[in-house]
């Protein structure tokens, strides 16, 4: 069966900010216009609700479509989605996340849905909410869903063990036309003049426990103290728990609290931009002597794929995105453990050693550019099922 149109359902009951970073859906959509395929991608929001056009090629295209929600604890549903007659105008069903029970909710609707999912550890709020979900619906899951696609081998290995079965890992997709014929802005102007001529390792993401930001900052401290002239560039935003919210601790309070524990020197070598836009980011990237990435979980990390291609040679903890991407050190270095020294170490490889930094940026760049375009991932996905339009 030849495949004309796409359903894309992202099944999180949580509003989606179209303008600060690239979709991955619709990344994803492109691709699908590209090779004579319309594609819808639902979304939910509270409220007002739209839809609009966000591609089109060749008569085909890429439309948004949010839709109201009702939130259960961390489920989004909405029924409209699961009448038969919305349904049967698509050929194929692709609906995100394992977790959600709108998974399995449309897989029951009708037999044309594959499931795309990213996460590799626990994302109930109790322990024995994961347990209870998969009694009752992994195995209806698997059963009613075909194909089971993974962002990662970490997320591939973890629906295994819960008894999925006909599971691929086909990655995430990089969309590298958006960044082309961009313009350098005043504010980052401003960031390269404050780093001046000294070289800098870079950290993009959020600022919190789970990226591991006190960490980051223990290894940059000692890379400080062979290198006193580095800088470090922080890029993201302290993300606030609920109790701080309510006691009005916001902005950089996390960041300011860890910063406390360290040196002067560490200190004055930092340099911390709250957010930048996307598309500026391959500015820094191309002239960091390094990224860091040191997350204690990561679904994949799409600023690894941003740092391959624009010419930052990575350092990352094991997670989802490094285990797919840095196959060895010809890519990047994986670090297995949150040992300071073995990061600083890392860090001085890429410092001094110009021949093997040479040779990760050439094969980072190409490891993206030739497996990790959209266009990429959804022929994967196609292959796979069996159907080549």
């Amino acid at each position: 069966m030849v495949i004309k149109k796409v359903l894309f359902v992202r099944t999180p009951p949580y509003d989606l900010n179209f303008g600060k970073y690239n979709v991955q859906q619709i990344g994803m959509g492109k691709a699908f216009c590209e090779m004579g395929v319309d594609f819808d991608f639902v979304t939910f929001k509270k409220n007002n609700c739209r839809t609009w056009t966000t591609f089109e090629k060749d008569g085909h295209k890429c439309t948004v479509i949010e839709v109201p929600r009702f939130k259960l604890f961390r489920w989004g549903i909405n029924k409209k989605l699961l009448d038969a007659n919305f349904l049967k105008q698509y050929d194929l069903v692709i609906s995100q996340e394992y977790y959600q029970l709108m998974t399995y909710l449309i897989s029951k609707k009708t037999p044309l849905t594959v499931m795309y999912t990213g996460p590799y550890w626990n994302l109930f709020h109790l322990k024995i909410s994961s347990i209870l979900y998969d009694l009752f619906f992994t195995k209806r899951i698997n059963q009613s869903v075909k194909y089971k696609f993974t962002k990662s081998l970490l997320a591939k290995n973890f629906l295994e063990k819960k008894g999925y079965t006909n599971v691929y890992d086909i990655g995430v997709g990089f969309e590298l036309e958006n960044y082309i014929g961009v313009q350098i802005s005043d504010l980052t102007k401003n960031v390269l003049n404050r780093i001046g001529k000294s070289r800098f390792l870079l950290y993009v993401g959020r600022i919190d426990k789970n990226k591991n930001t006190d960490f980051l900052l223990k290894v940059f401290e000692k890379v400080l103290c062979k290198y006193p002239d580095i800088k470090l560039v922080v890029v993201g935003k302290c993300q606030q728990s609920i109790i701080n919210r309510l006691l009005h601790k916001y902005n950089n309070d996390y960041l300011n609290s860890i910063l406390k524990k360290h040196s002067r020197l560490l200190v004055d070598n930092l340099i911390h931009i709250d957010s930048i836009d996307n598309v500026q980011l391959q500015f820094l990237y191309s002239k960091a002597s390094a990224f860091l990435l040191p997350s204690l979980f990561e679904i994949f990390g799409m600023v690894l794929l941003e740092a391959m291609c624009f010419g930052a040679p990575v350092i990352s903890s094991f997670n989802g995105g490094a285990t797919s991407l840095i196959k060895n050190d010809k890519y990047g270095q994986i670090m297995h453990s949150f040992d300071q020294d073995a990061w600083a170490s890392a860090v001085f490889r890429y410092l001094e050693d110009e021949n093997y930094v040479s040779i990760v940026k050439k094969n980072a760049r190409d490891c993206v550019l030739n497996d990790y375009s959209w266009n990429s991932i959804v022929r994967k996905m196609l292959a796979t099922m069996g159907h080549m339009n």
